[in-house]
């Protein structure tokens, strides 16, 4: 059976509550959190058993994210970033993979530079880590600028939070992926209780968060049990700005799952003038289903040949450079001048060198200081 249903979100700005929400089971697919069930619905059970419920999710996905911000350049005070234009992101247990295509922004680009977009790569497979990038930079005497070094970290201590990708709370805050919910419902901002409510025929429990301090403001969040403890709306307001976020949810085949597939958000200001406006759209491929493990393989990138590689040893060993020959790397890498990694090396050279002189010139003058007062 394939279920949607429409809803309604207003939400907070910055460090408060925004709009889209994934959700999980369908009532009556799960069982309860141990503990929840025999105590009365307060604040805490409310959101143990909206995360519980989401939790239900695997580290196993394929997903894809759109996004569009109007007008171009939004206004600061709604936090959006119209660079981003889409995240394709896979994740099979520890085998991590996202695609984010960006806009350039108007003080990256330069003359002969033609494209609009730009895509960033990064692969996560096991102790291997590659990052690569069809972004351009400016390079004297290259047409239309420098293609940018292939990273490739061979450490292990490669347990970056994974988190701010996980699709399981994907829609909480400003971005499409955001953290987890308990850091908002248990963060010092605000004082929660618990309601009854109904919203759209739905029979909610109403979390209704007060936010004191210099710039206060009054949240509401229904959670909907009939829809897997979901947040199908939400409410904000206070002396700066408004967020209404228009949300279609659909159950992901009959697995009690439930995903966001459109996300409409409205930003407005105390006035209620519309300021701008967000849409995202979400198409989930794959769920909780293994991964073809190529995926995650270098030899999926499409590197340029002749790119040069900039590998990364276990720690105690040194950087070395290597080129992409359009199959493999190989170990002589030629010159490429103005590459973006000479320029990060060349600026770090650079900020060593000066903090040294700066030191020195201190320790000149304290040591002047000191022989004019015992002269």
């Amino acid at each position: 059976m394939r279920v949607t249903h429409r809803v309604v979100v207003w939400a907070v700005c910055g460090h408060v509550l925004q709009g889209g929400v994934l959700t999980a089971a369908a009532a009556g697919a799960f069982a309860e959190p141990a503990g929840v069930a025999e105590r009365p619905l307060d604040v805490d059970a409310v959101v143990e058993r909206l995360i519980a419920n989401r939790s239900r999710i695997e580290d196993r996905w394929h997903v894809e994210i759109h996004w569009t911000v109007e007008p171009p350049e939004p206004p600061p005070v709604t936090g959006l970033r119209a660079t981003n234009v889409s995240l394709t992101t896979w994740r099979d247990g520890p085998l991590y993979r996202t695609e984010t295509v960006r806009r350039y922004k108007p003080e990256e680009r330069f003359s002969g530079l033609e494209a609009e977009l730009y895509t960033e790569y990064f692969i996560r497979n096991g102790p291997k880590k590659y990052h690569w990038s069809t972004k351009r930079e400016p390079s004297e005497g290259v047409p239309g600028g420098s293609r940018c070094a292939l990273a490739i970290f061979d450490r292990q201590n490669t347990e970056a939070a994974d988190t701010g990708s996980d699709i399981r709370w994907m829609g909480w805050y400003i971005a499409p992926l955001s953290p987890h919910p308990d850091s908002f419902f248990r963060s010092p901002g605000f004082e929660w209780s618990v309601h009854p409510g109904e919203w759209d025929g739905i029979t909610c429990h109403v979390l209704k968060g007060v936010r004191q301090g210099d710039r206060e403001g009054i949240a509401e969040v229904w959670v909907a049990p009939e829809h897997g403890w979901s947040v199908i709306r939400g409410t904000f307001a206070d002396d700066i700005l408004k967020i209404e976020t228009t949300i279609d949810v659909q159950q992901w085949k009959e697995s009690g799952i439930w995903l966001p597939t459109r996300v409409v958000r409205r930003f407005s200001d105390s006035d209620s003038q519309l300021i701008a406006q967000q849409t995202v759209t979400y198409a989930v491929h794959s769920l909780n289903e293994p991964i073809d493990p190529a995926v995650f393989t270098l030899e999926t990138l499409p590197v340029d040949p002749g790119t040069v590689v900039a590998f990364y040893p276990p720690r105690g060993g040194s950087l070395t450079r290597h080129v992409w020959d359009g199959e493999k790397v190989v170990e002589q890498a030629p010159e490429v001048a103005g590459g973006a990694e000479e320029r990060a090396s060349g600026r770090l050279r650079w900020g060593v060198l000066i903090n040294g002189l700066f030191v020195t010139l201190v320790g000149v003058w304290v040591i002047w200081r000191a022989l004019r007062r015992t002269a």
